[in-house]
């Protein structure tokens, strides 16, 4: 953003959109985990690894909602193209 923008330019304001929904994001996984034992925590955390790994895939059925939830941000994410290279 410029001094003499008023308003932060588009991709600014995709980039924030974006870092907000990320923040939603972990709120969610952190709050729903909270609930699980070691096992189930692990287990959550495997699907989310999964979804961000792999966002073009449909999610299992009957699997936590946690997965779709993931696999719609990363793929928005990317479909926007804002999402950086995993190297």
């Amino acid at each position: 953003m410029s001094r003499n923008q008023t308003y932060p330019d588009k991709k600014f304001q995709e980039c924030l959109r974006v870092s907000c929904e990320l923040k939603a994001v972990l709120y969610t996984v952190d709050e729903y985990t909270d609930k699980l034992g070691k096992e189930g925590a692990r287990t959550c955390a495997d699907i989310v690894m999964d979804a961000v790994r792999n966002p073009h895939n449909e999610r299992p059925q009957g699997e936590s909602k946690l997965g779709e939830i993931t696999r719609q941000y990363v793929y928005l994410t990317c479909a926007n193209g804002l999402a950086v290279p995993l190297t």
